[in-house]
């Protein structure tokens, strides 16, 4: 009977999806930690939550990053999750 329209829509996009990620995880860690001044907030916040929150770059919370934290937070959960590793910080 075959797939329907539907269906050969629904496997296309399945198989650009899986092509994209792919793509997109292929040899990811090879730029190290990407931007190594957020990667440094986000070890910050992985470690403090008050870092985390206010997307400092140290510990203590006395130097912070230019951007709002929201990116951060992601990186820093991340980092709390899997541990700091450059996929850690690049995957998300």
């Amino acid at each position: 009977m075959g797939l329907s329209r539907r269906g050969w829509e629904r496997a296309g996009l399945v198989l650009l999806l899986a092509g994209t990620a792919v793509t997109y995880l292929w040899n990811i860690t090879v730029n190290g930690m990407g931007n190594q001044f957020y990667a440094a907030a986000a070890q910050a916040g992985s470690t403090n939550w008050e870092a985390l929150l206010f997307g400092s770059l140290d510990t203590g919370n006395f130097i912070t990053v230019d951007k709002p934290p929201l990116s951060q937070w992601v990186m820093g959960l991340s980092g709390q999750i899997f541990g700091f590793s450059s996929a850690s910080m690049l995957i998300p």
